[in-house]
């Protein structure tokens, strides 16, 4: 039940968001998930 909910609010705000900015989210995201993975391993090869 609430994860629909959620759903549905993330489905308004998508709309809300313009095409342009959603795309910028998305590329910040990615990079955003590469530095973590990037910065994750390096701390697991050091404990090693």
């Amino acid at each position: 039940m609430q994860l629909k909910n959620w759903e549905s609010t993330n489905q308004k705000k998508s709309l809300l968001i313009s095409s342009p900015s959603r795309l910028l989210m998305d590329q910040v995201i990615k990079q955003a998930a590469s530095f973590y993975l990037t910065v994750h391993l390096r701390l697991s090869s050091l404990q090693m």
